[in-house]
């Protein structure tokens, strides 16, 4: 069931500034006309165009009965476009200001895909990601028992993957420096941390490994 939202969002909603162009559509004063449009275009993967009409929706007809359905598909929109800054923006303000929405679950889950999108490559710094899963947990108890559940955990597993492989990405980094303290010290952090990884066998071995360096390194009065 769609809801009104207060006049004070639509205050609210002029300060997203990142988002407010001018666009030439066809004019329509019915907002469920426009709103008919922007989603066939977006089904259709016409997302460029689609914009286009979500934004008329949005900032040109006030508020509406389709508010809150143009504000997580324009997100939706920057996300399948891959410009995921825009996403997260939009996002975020969708679950400040849409509490009541029935798109709030899917607001959430979105979001946590749109940080795991952002912050992919485990070269860089990916500690946003701790956001990225705070959303991704508050989506799967809001979705507990639908279908969707699963794809939240889905997102959760992604994310948990990716803070692994960096541990590992560190503690590979000290191996080259010949710093066997700080390797081991990643190492022993990636066992508690993530005992459910399917090579936790070899980082034990490492492990053991390591610890016999630096017990021998102790011995030997060479701190390293």
């Amino acid at each position: 069931m769609r809801r009104l939202l207060f006049i004070s969002i639509a205050m609210a909603m002029t300060g997203c500034s990142l988002l407010r162009s001018s666009s030439t559509i066809e004019e329509a004063k019915d907002p469920e006309i426009v709103y008919r449009q922007a989603m066939d275009l977006y089904q259709k993967g016409e997302y460029k165009k689609a914009l286009v009409y979500f934004k008329k929706l949005l900032y040109g007809m006030g508020i509406n009965d389709y508010t809150d359905e143009a504000q997580y598909y324009l997100a939706s929109t920057y996300y399948r476009l891959k410009e995921y800054d825009l996403a997260i923006l939009e996002l975020e303000f969708f679950i400040k200001n849409f509490r009541f929405s029935e798109l709030y679950p899917d607001a959430l889950l979105l979001l946590a895909k749109s940080y795991e999108g952002k912050y992919s490559n485990i070269h860089l710094d990916i500690s946003p990601l701790e956001k990225g899963m705070k959303y991704a947990r508050r989506a799967k108890e809001l979705l507990r028992g639908t279908d969707r559940e699963k794809e939240a955990d889905a997102v959760i597993k992604s994310i948990r993957e990716k803070f692994a492989r960096k541990h590992l990405l560190a503690a590979w980094v000290y191996d080259r420096l010949k710093k066997y303290r700080a390797e081991l010290l990643y190492l022993e952090l990636y066992l508690k941390e993530y005992p459910d990884m399917d090579n936790v066998d070899s980082v034990r071995a490492r492990v053991e490994e390591l610890r016999g360096i630096v017990n021998n390194a102790e011995n030997s009065g060479n701190r390293r």
